[in-house]
């Protein structure tokens, strides 16, 4: 049960997201549902406090990138909902992420759209109930069992998932490759161990960079989630 569960009157976004049409004659996509990883998924999500405990949320968080400490509020709405504002020298920069599509809004108030080879298949990065495991059931995302492995110490299942364009066939391997997500649980107690997944330089979406997010605590009395690249969240 998330006891820190904070609801939000109004998560600003600074945009639409677009509206992706399908493309004509585009070839059919089947998506892909391993049986075995669903159950695994299920299973640690209700163990990690399930998703009907989450709603909204608001956390507190500082940013260590290249020796400077920098305070961070997370703020989100649901699952695809995702607002981070970092303090920084002159006022507010904001990372703003609705349904797939992100902007950054920099204190000056200059706006630059993202790569959605980064932000397609992004959702809430901070609590692992409200991350991609959530949309297991989405019509537009895959899972995969890969079996087990030793992490840390644990015996881990690995479950692959990514997020595909239900309305264009044609993009379905590009989606699967920018997307993909690697997430490791706990055998026995179904808790997020690590999260693997690429992030793309935003001029060059060919020239990936493998990042792993570090489990801290993700039991259900304890909200301290993650531990992300240069980064420490506490809700």
């Amino acid at each position: 049960m998330l006891t820190k569960v904070l609801a939000l009157g109004l998560l600003c976004c600074a945009f639409v997201p677009l509206l992706r049409a399908g493309t004509r004659n585009s070839p059919q996509i089947t998506i892909n549902k391993d049986p075995q990883a669903i159950a695994v998924v299920q299973s640690a999500l209700t163990a990690m406090g399930g998703t009907a405990a989450y709603q909204d949320s608001v956390a507190n968080g500082t940013s260590n990138e290249d020796g400077v400490s920098t305070p961070v509020v997370f703020k989100s709405l649901g699952t695809q909902l995702f607002r981070a504002d970092y303090a920084v020298t002159g006022g507010t920069t904001s990372y703003i992420l609705n349904q797939g599509i992100a902007v950054l809004q920099k204190f000056d108030g200059t706006v630059r759209s993202l790569s959605t080879a980064n932000t397609f298949g992004q959702r809430v990065i901070h609590v692992p109930v409200g991350s991609l495991l959530a949309g297991y059931g989405d019509s537009n995302v895959e899972l995969s069992y890969s079996g087990t492995t030793q992490l840390n110490g644990s015996t881990a299942d690995i479950i692959t998932m990514d997020v595909v364009d239900i309305n264009d066939g044609s993009t379905a391997d590009y989606w699967r490759s920018t997307t993909k997500t690697i997430f490791y649980l706990d055998h026995s107690s179904g808790f997020l161990l690590q999260v693997q997944y690429l992030t793309f330089a935003e001029n060059d979406p060919s020239n990936p960079k493998a990042n792993a997010v570090k489990r801290l605590d993700s039991r259900p009395s304890k909200l301290r989630q993650y531990i992300l690249p240069h980064l420490t969240v506490v809700l």
